[in-house]
């Protein structure tokens, strides 16, 4: 088990990853996202509102971009991976942890664990965490996880014609996440909506947003993953044969 397993570009760090050996060959990984909530507000499907205020990505999405991670990073030459994942909030209560994983379809495959899950019989424990299956590692198999180098299986202008068809070829994880979603939710305000010429639930008055980060954080891909959401069928400005254009600008710092 790697606690605080660090993303490349130190973008992100997962709480804990569960390494084993699978008994038909290949490494299992499953990735736990640990919280400490007692509590928060399901704001949609992808975000969650803590009760501090703050508001950040669904856990459960969390997870699955740490799993498309390691399945899109993983270089050709590094062991097969089968990648899983579970998130546990150890001080939420049964039908807490069940309004958080009721607000994401069931086909993610990631479940969500409570106390009530935690305060079973210890021998439930692997079953909970989808490691049962999982053997432990042999030296060589540890050292061959360890030794990956993690980087995109292609590069990213390779995949910018898919993602601006609005397929998301490369995982957002930890703050790209959260300002994909972010920058989301403010675009549904600014911009109208998609459907028809004059249905538009935002002022059209335009907005500036601006990504800061060092080189490597992301800025590239989220910029291209927004292009992908928000401007393949911009509407009509109502009144014009016009549309609304969506312009990126990317700055890198050095």
């Amino acid at each position: 088990m790697y606690l605080e397993y660090g993303t490349p570009g130190a973008s992100r760090r997962l709480d804990a990853l569960i390494v084993g050996a699978r008994p038909g060959g290949g490494l299992g990984l499953v990735v736990v996202e640990l919280k400490q909530w007692q509590t928060c507000h399901v704001v949609d499907a992808h975000r969650v509102r803590r009760t501090d205020g703050l508001l950040t990505a669904h856990p459960v999405h969390q997870v699955a971009a740490y799993r498309s991670f390691f399945q899109q990073w993983r270089p050709t030459d590094a062991p097969e991976l089968e990648v899983r994942g579970v998130v546990v909030l150890h001080n939420a209560t049964a039908a807490e942890g069940g309004l958080l994983s009721g607000a994401v379809r069931e086909d993610v495959g990631i479940p969500v664990l409570t106390a009530a899950h935690l305060a079973g019989r210890a021998d439930a424990l692997p079953g909970l965490l989808r490691c049962e299956d999982l053997l432990a590692p042999d030296p060589e198999q540890v050292a061959s996880f360890e030794n990956i180098r993690w980087e995109p299986s292609a590069r990213l202008l390779d995949r910018v014609g898919a993602e601006l068809e609005g397929n998301d070829t490369f995982a957002l994880v930890g703050k790209e996440q959260d300002a994909l979603l972010n920058i989301l939710a403010a675009a549904s305000h600014l911009l109208p909506a998609r459907s028809g010429d004059t249905g538009g639930g935002g002022d059209e008055k335009g907005a500036v947003i601006t990504v800061s980060g060092g080189p490597g954080s992301g800025k590239t891909v989220l910029a291209v993953r927004l292009l992908g959401r928000c401007a393949p069928t911009p509407p009509r400005v109502p009144g014009s044969s016009r549309r609304p254009a969506l312009c990126a600008a990317i700055f890198s710092t050095r």
